[in-house]
């Protein structure tokens, strides 16, 4: 269903990975050993997508209608997002572009080192948050998207309303971390004009 890796700002090179699963958990694994570190367990329902933020924590949806937020060391629920009136199908963060290109830009020149990767891949992080906290939206089956500060709140920050059918799909803008922190910079993928 999804998997997501942890940034590289946190850990280089990256050894730990969560997956999603159609049993209602997702689970942190470590690339290394094979090994499942610990499971994320708290939906009702399927767990529909993950995303690995950059600011420590793990972010789950699921058919069971919910967001969870969970920390990322750990793996205890820190909080659980409440609003859709149906499934929720994706997940994106706002600093998703910077997270998963890591060190790289449209340069080209890579890193020497791994310690002066992380610091590059640190820098393009708080680059695209600017200094804001790391915003979430979330797309359902309910036609709506909310727009979530997950670690400053469990309540949304705006209902984006507009779409005739479900929404499947939200993905950051490459531009995202360019734009001023209250822009959404996301684009929809839906049913609108499907038969």
């Amino acid at each position: 269903m999804s998997i997501a890796w942890e940034p590289a700002h946190m850990e280089l090179p990256c050894r730990r990975f969560v997956t999603a699963s159609q049993d209602g958990t997702a689970k942190v694994w470590d690339a290394n050993t094979r090994r499942c570190l610990f499971t994320l367990s708290g939906h009702t329902r399927p767990v529909t997508c993950v995303k690995w933020g950059g600011d420590g924590f793990i972010h789950t949806s699921s058919r069971d209608g919910t967001i969870m937020v969970w920390d990322a060391k750990t793996g205890a629920r820190a909080q659980t997002l409440q609003g859709h009136g149906h499934w929720v199908n994706t997940l994106a963060l706002s600093a998703e572009y910077a997270l998963r290109t890591g060190p790289f830009d449209h340069t080209g020149t890579a890193p020497s080192d791994p310690a002066e990767a992380k610091q590059a891949a640190l820098q393009r992080y708080e680059a695209a948050c600017g200094g804001a906290p790391e915003r979430l939206v979330s797309g359902s089956d309910d036609f709506t998207m909310f727009l979530w500060e997950p670690s400053i709140s469990k309540k949304p920050l705006q209902r984006l309303t507009g779409h005739m059918q479900l929404i499947n799909q939200v993905h950051p803008c490459c531009c995202s971390g360019l734009l001023p922190q209250n822009t959404p910079s996301m684009v929809a993928e839906n049913n609108d004009n499907k038969e």
